[in-house]
């Protein structure tokens, strides 16, 4: 599955990982850092340590992404 806005972990990466760990807290630094903002990786990461299916892990990621797009999940440890 293509997600909505791909471009969004892959270009705030770092920024996002603050907010990642926030809506995940099961994923380590390590893992985090693995991801580097692929997300067919954190598919997979979440679908360990959450149990969930492809779709659903899908399904939270689209949910986080259009979270941060409306402003509603701020980017944490943004540069102005």
């Amino acid at each position: 599955m293509r997600f909505r806005h791909d471009e969004v972990l892959a270009e705030h990466w770092t920024d996002l990982r603050a907010a990642i760990k926030e809506r995940w807290p099961d994923l380590d630094d390590v893992e985090i850092e693995l991801i580097a903002g692929q997300p067919d990786m954190l598919t997979g990461v979440l679908q360990e340590h959450y149990w969930v299916t492809k779709e659903e892990a899908e399904e939270q990621i689209g949910e986080f992404e259009d979270e941060v797009l409306s402003g509603e999940k701020p980017l944490l440890h943004a540069t102005a």
